[in-house]
């Protein structure tokens, strides 16, 4: 049973909280943006994920490294135990990306979500913050030794790193 300081500290918080972080690349240019909506804090301390790439960085590994960025934050300082992710199913580039990070489908939700005016289905996807802990924070690892072994040599056969390998690092760092 709560009690009655938890049950005041509950109705206090904010109805609609959102956690906001714009993702950057090297020259400071707006990549893309990531948000957890509708945080409740309390006994549930569960917020929904939403994204999206700004053209032209989709597809660039800008999303998946602001994701672990800001899916670390939102795991450690914001407190939160658990985010939900509602995903179109056949939104498959997104679901490769959720997946890859320890979300697991829950289910689905018909009709969750109007968009253009047409109520859309959505699969439902979460991760809890000890899922987060024991995947290390996602497969950063995996990725980030995919993005070396690609990124490693331009044309010219000198070595870089990737824009989206740098914000990794940095949110690494962070964690360290």
């Amino acid at each position: 049973m709560d009690t009655e300081a938890e049950i005041r500290e509950g109705l206090s918080q904010p109805p609609d909280v959102r956690i906001s972080y714009g993702i950057r690349e090297d020259t400071g240019e707006l990549a893309g943006v990531v948000n957890i909506n509708s945080v409740i804090h309390g006994a549930f301390q569960n917020g929904f994920l939403g994204y999206y790439a700004i053209s032209p960085y989709e597809g660039h590994g800008f999303m998946r490294a602001g994701l672990i960025a800001v899916l670390d934050r939102a795991f450690g300082e914001h407190g939160l135990h658990r985010v939900e992710a509602n995903i179109q199913p056949d939104n498959v580039r997104s679901v490769h990306l959720v997946r890859s990070l320890g979300f697991r489908l829950e289910g689905h939700s018909p009709r969750y979500l109007r968009i253009n005016g047409e109520w859309k289905g959505h699969d439902r996807y979460a991760l809890t913050v000890e899922e987060w802990q024991v995947s290390g924070g996602g497969v950063e690892a995996l990725w980030l030794d995919e993005a070396a072994r690609r990124d490693s040599e331009l044309d010219d056969g000198t070595a870089s790193s990737s824009p989206a390998q740098d914000v990794l690092e940095r949110a690494r760092s962070r964690r360290a």
